[in-house]
């Protein structure tokens, strides 16, 4: 994993509670119970808060899939 990768990991398996194995990319809201919509939108709160920024409406409609949050937190953060 890339080192931004690892690090939105560590945030979202603390968060969720889980182990960072099951974080594969294609991992989406929906897909374990921990992940539902309103563990989402806390999810979303806490990566703006470790990593210190915002995300705007577009982007947080357009996360899915665990890959698109390491894609909008690289978008906003270098490694």
């Amino acid at each position: 994993m890339a080192p931004i990768a690892e690090k939105v990991a560590d945030v979202t398996a603390e968060f969720l509670e889980v182990e960072k194995e099951i974080l594969t990319p294609d991992l989406g809201v929906g897909d374990i119970p921990q992940w539902d919509s309103v563990a989402h939108l806390g999810l979303l709160h806490q990566i703006e808060k470790k990593f210190d920024f915002v995300l705007d409406v577009e982007e947080m409609i357009q996360i899915e899939i665990f890959e698109d949050l390491i894609d909008a937190v690289s978008k906003h953060v270098t490694a």
